[in-house]
């Protein structure tokens, strides 16, 4: 960070420069931090869930499901079940 120590010595004897050094350190954490817990509806997302069965109530496993006027699709788990993010509107 630093080329020389003389630059280092001044930065750690002022106080100042040392509270901004640590105000700018928790800023970034927090924004790094808020980042990885924003959920996804925040981001514009949403999340589209359901079970595919059939007429006797059997779950229907490897289904295409794909979201209509979109290429969006995923495919049925083991108990019918499928999920897919999209864009509000999508």
């Amino acid at each position: 960070m630093f080329t020389n120590n003389k630059q280092s010595l001044v930065l750690l004897s002022n106080p100042s420069a040392m509270k901004n050094l640590y105000f700018s350190f928790k800023a970034i954490m927090f924004l790094m931090l808020f980042g990885l817990f924003v959920p996804e509806n925040a981001l514009g997302q949403t999340k589209i869930t359901g079970k595919v069965i059939d007429e006797t109530q059997l779950p229907l496993p490897g289904v295409s499901v794909v979201l209509k006027g979109t290429n969006l699709g995923t495919t049925t788990q083991a108990d019918g079940t499928y999920s897919l993010s999209a864009q509000p509107g999508q």
